[in-house]
């Protein structure tokens, strides 16, 4: 009984260990995908800010060729109007100022046509 009592004891010692690195492996697999989720997202939302500022920037380029230097295609298509209307419209000009500074503008049909 002395004999198998200890090859019990020896039995229940190895499932032990067995128990406890199998623990060990399921948490460092838990961590390992932890921190690699956590690297992907970090990647994810660096892409999405350089996508945003890529985005904001040809926009910002786009306003500057119809409000400076329009195509014509821009012109006919009414999106340089449409710009500087949208310039001119800003809360931040002073009405008294537009009215100011177009007061002695005179502007013919044919120019508006034009």
């Amino acid at each position: 009984m002395g004999a198998y009592a200890a090859g019990a004891g020896v039995y229940n010692e190895q499932t032990a260990e067995a128990r406890a690195i199998n623990t060990q492996t399921n948490m460092q697999l838990n961590e390992y995908l932890y921190e690699s989720e956590q690297i992907h997202e970090q990647q994810y939302y660096q892409k999405m800010a350089g996508r945003e500022a890529r985005t904001r920037e040809a926009g910002r380029e786009i306003q500057d060729r119809h409000l400076n230097n329009p195509t014509p295609a821009d012109i006919t298509s009414g999106d340089a109007m449409n710009a500087l209307y949208r310039w001119l419209s800003n809360p931040k000009i002073p009405h008294d100022f537009l009215t100011s500074a177009g007061a002695d503008l005179t502007i013919s049909g044919d120019d508006v046509r034009k």
